[in-house]
């Protein structure tokens, strides 16, 4: 099953598109539950939940503990992205989540590549 998990193990992204109705989400859904079948940590989560459990930390140490919360995970799977609009300052919020992955597997020689 760990062999299954190969995306997970090196921490890749995916981003599935598509019209409402085509399967993303059920696909989704059965990738996360081989990465937990695989030993993996797994957070399945709306994008409106998300973002709503992130805009209520009133305090940084609260923002810092729910962020670390989704940091954490092998495997965020991040649900109805574009199904309708986002609150204001949600982009930034999501941000926090998106970016210190993407740092971390980011080093020289791929922001040389990059310009």
């Amino acid at each position: 099953m760990r062999r299954r998990c190969r995306a997970t193990s090196r921490r890749r992204d995916l981003l599935l598109v598509g019209p409402p109705g085509l399967g993303k989400s059920h696909l989704v859904q059965a990738i996360g539950y081989h990465a937990i079948k695989a030993g993996f940590v797994v957070i399945y989560e709306s994008i409106f939940e998300l973002v709503r459990q992130l805009q209520a930390e009133v305090s940084p140490a609260e923002l810092n503990r729910c962020l670390a919360r989704y940091l954490k995970a092998d495997l965020l799977i991040i649900d109805d992205m574009g199904l309708k609009g986002l609150p204001s300052k949600a982009g930034e919020i999501l941000l926090e989540i998106v970016l210190p992955p993407l740092r971390e597997s980011l080093n020289c020689d791929d922001l040389q590549s990059a310009h």
